[in-house]
């Protein structure tokens, strides 16, 4: 399996792309790396379609075509990289936090520091 390159807001800076223009729509120029990476950004960040192909200078119907598994992955990745360097900390045991939530959400840990509906409480008088 080939290790992908991580996605970095650098790729956002696209060249101009070259327009009709008697239409001033944009002309197809195939596919490029750059806009694929940005294309992946924007849509784990959740940006819809319309949006991307604004942002990078593409029509609509070029944009699914040519970049769909981008636009379908892009969410999937970004949650997977997310998981990934939360599970990363979680395991280091440096952010005690992040072990504390992986605990609670992953493994149904609960912190019974305070009273539950049930419980029975005793009270000690030492005075």
């Amino acid at each position: 399996m080939a290790k992908r390159r991580p996605l970095k807001p650098s790729a956002l800076a696209l060249a101009e792309a070259p327009r009709n223009p008697l239409t001033g729509e944009y002309l197809p120029r195939g596919r490029d790396e750059a806009v694929a990476a940005a294309v992946e950004m924007a849509a784990g960040l959740g940006f819809s379609a319309e949006e991307i192909a604004v942002l990078c200078r593409v029509d609509v119907p070029a944009l699914q075509s040519e970049y769909a598994q981008e636009l379908a992955g892009g969410g999937l990745r970004a949650n997977h990289e997310v998981a990934a360097a939360f599970l990363l900390a979680a395991r280091s045991g440096e952010d005690w936090r992040a072990s504390e939530a992986w605990l609670r959400y992953r493994a149904g840990w609960e912190d019974r520091s305070k009273p539950q509906a049930g419980d029975i409480l005793i009270e000690i008088n030492l005075g």
